[in-house]
């Protein structure tokens, strides 16, 4: 019904016309109908690490790509499984660096895969930007439904880090990637069989003497980051 009808509170009306109108009259009768949102699960399919053209440019542009899934076409997963799904590209999305979404990124519908409505992809292409005095950046990427979406808050990658780096660095290590979790243990234990994200990049001051850097590290647990 939510691919038909968009979400939100309406009125289901129920007209009775009689076929006896002698001993019968017809009456209307209206009683509230809410409709829900969908849920989906997006999973990132481009690159957590990148690296700039050259040592002294400061900035890489590189596509932002997620298959979007409907909760019904991944099941066994801490998305909920639906009976009736809808169709994914009712969805409308947003993707956002470090909490800020340009016009590229936003109001993005899914593209389907196949005919199956349930499954699409979304994407945009952005650049990375940072100073001179900087060797790398790990910007957070968010994936959240935009204005007018069928879909609620999606499950899987929809917060992130990546790294984005100079190139051609001596002393520099840098990094990322995901660990799904199956023995997470402590005070910040993700629950298993969830992603956890992280990027990172280290290198030495100009007098070698500091490690200087910046690591960021994404821990899912009971639908909270």
């Amino acid at each position: 019904m939510a691919g038909s009808i968009a979400p939100g509170d309406h009125n289901a009306t129920a007209i009775f016309t009689p076929i006896d109108s002698v001993d019968f009259t017809g009456s209307i009768n209206k009683v509230p109908l809410t409709i829900v949102k969908e849920d989906a699960n997006v999973t990132y399919t481009g690159q957590y690490v990148l690296y700039t053209s050259s040592p002294s440019t400061y900035s890489a542009t590189a596509p932002l790509t997620f298959t979007v899934q409907e909760s019904n076409a991944v099941p066994n997963t801490l998305a909920i499984y639906d009976l009736n799904p809808g169709d994914i590209r009712n969805a409308r999305y947003k993707i956002l660096v470090d909490g800020v979404a340009t016009s590229e990124c936003s109001n993005l519908q899914p593209s389907l895969v196949t005919a199956d409505t349930r499954v699409g992809t979304i994407g945009c292409i952005y650049t990375f930007s940072f100073s001179s005095s900087q060797t790398g950046i790990a910007p957070t990427i968010t994936v959240s439904p935009d204005t007018n979406s069928y879909y609620a808050d999606s499950t899987g990658d929809t917060d992130f880090p990546m790294s984005i780096n100079l190139p051609n660095q001596t002393n520099l290590i840098t990094g990322g990637g995901l660990l799904v979790n199956s023995a997470s243990a402590g005070a910040y234990a993700g629950d298993p069989g969830v992603k956890t994200n992280f990027g990172f990049n280290v290198k030495y001051n100009k007098g070698g003497t500091n490690l200087q850097g910046n690591a960021n590290i994404i821990v899912r647990r009971s639908g909270r980051l």
